[in-house]
């Protein structure tokens, strides 16, 4: 599951996993997903789009939030680095839409503080499961 990362590693740390996904459907609810990919298109046309990405490595999790408009402009750009005595819960989820026909499966880190960052992960239930193994044996290789 771990693939190439911008993230630049610190001595001694290893990629254990990276994910990226889109920032505008953050939701199993099918109604939500439907306003957000009207509100997407949208931004599309004026050149805004929201991404993330989930990187875990050996001693750290990385959270990256990014927001360009016009294209090529950097509007917003946030990073959440979370070490794992930080990280309270993880957490993966599976919600069948329209009957069975569009399953989505999620995948939620919750903090110590009680915030939550929720991804989509469009890789079915093995690419939750990977993701899952891999940022809990981050957290219990460092307790």
């Amino acid at each position: 599951m771990a693939s190439q990362s911008d993230l630049e590693l610190i001595d001694g740390e290893v990629l254990v996993a990276s994910l990226q996904t889109e920032m505008y459907a953050q939701s199993t609810n099918i109604i939500v997903n439907i306003i957000a990919k009207i509100i997407a298109a949208i931004a599309t046309l004026f050149g805004c789009k929201r991404w993330g990405k989930l990187t875990i490595t050996n001693r750290r999790v990385v959270i990256e939030q990014h927001q360009k408009m016009l294209y090529c402009f950097d509007a917003k750009a946030t990073f959440s680095t979370l070490m794992p005595t930080a990280i309270a819960s993880v957490d993966y989820g599976f919600v069948a839409q329209l009957l069975c026909f569009c399953p989505k499966y999620m995948f939620a880190i919750a903090t110590n503080s009680g915030v939550v960052y929720g991804f989509v992960l469009k890789g079915g239930r093995n690419q939750a499961m990977e993701i899952t193994n891999a940022t809990l044996n981050t957290l219990l290789s460092n307790r």
